[in-house]
């Protein structure tokens, strides 16, 4: 199991609580109110500046300096760099750091920087574009170690007495674990390839509801197409827009095969 928390409904709001990192990437109106979360994650990590995915911010912070809970825990807001001037300029403003009673860092990211976490992982930011303007992407890396190739089959514990290191018969890959690319319309594929989860924006679920030309938010069909060529272990639609029923969406997405899909609904928090 993944182990994340999930709501995203097109326009509204946005937030995925990835629970092994304490880390949740974008903050959309209602975070605090729905999941009761504000004091589980130690970073947040957000794609771009529209309200849809940060208004979550102020109630979030609020909540976290007053509420019932551990107050001093301190906590890094990750940004595309440029992009969050106004929303930080409104929270310093009703959330001046003289009221503070845990340390709150704004950092701007760049596409290619890499942020450590720790035990052999880290997330990586990429660009994405949404609406022309930088937004960034997000993905989840972590050092692993598997028998190199010459030594499966042999017996392990008589190569060790035999004299062998036992750092020597490991290779080391990185695998890439989760992939978040809201509200993302197009990027290099690349930077998330072989991803094991790939939460996508899948606005449009029918081909006729996007307008001609329209490069701001993927059609499901696209990003269906685009995680086989890239093999995408587990692909997660969201930000799937209001005008579909959860019914709809589950039989469009059930014609297509080739790739384990699962469904944001967007009526209610997901877990996965």
């Amino acid at each position: 199991m993944l182990n994340l928390d999930i709501f995203s409904k097109a326009g509204h709001s946005s937030w995925a609580l990835y629970k092994p990192l304490d880390t949740l990437f974008d903050c959309g109106e209602g975070f605090t109110l729905l999941s009761g979360q504000q004091f589980s994650m130690k970073r947040i990590f957000i794609s771009h500046d529209h309200l849809d995915h940060t208004m979550g911010l102020p109630s979030l912070l609020k909540n976290r300096n007053y509420g019932k809970g551990d107050n001093s825990k301190p906590l890094e807001v990750y940004h595309p760099e440029g992009r969050l001037r106004d929303i930080i300029g409104f929270i310093n403003q009703i959330f001046p750091e003289r009221e503070r009673k845990f340390k709150l860092n704004f950092i701007p990211l760049a596409p290619g920087d890499e942020v450590p976490l720790g035990k052999n992982k880290s997330i990586k930011a990429f660009r994405t574009i949404h609406n022309n303007f930088l937004s960034l992407g997000y993905v989840v890396t972590e050092k692993r170690s598997c028998l190199r190739d010459e030594y499966k089959g042999w017996d392990i514990a008589q190569l060790i007495r035999d004299g062998l290191e036992p750092k020597d018969l490991s290779t080391y890959y990185f695998s890439k674990t989760l992939a978040y690319t809201l509200d993302a319309y197009d990027f290099d594929w690349a930077n998330v390839a072989g991803s094991e989860y790939l939460i996508a924006d899948c606005t449009f679920i029918n081909k006729e509801d996007r307008r001609p030309n329209a490069k701001n938010h993927y059609g499901f069909w696209e990003v269906h197409e685009l995680a086989v060529q890239n093999q995408i272990k587990n692909l997660i639609a969201a930000h799937i827009s209001e005008r579909y029923s959860f019914e709809h969406v589950s039989e469009v997405v059930g014609k297509f095969s080739g790739l384990k899909v699962s469904i944001v609904n967007n009526q209610k928090i997901n877990h996965f």
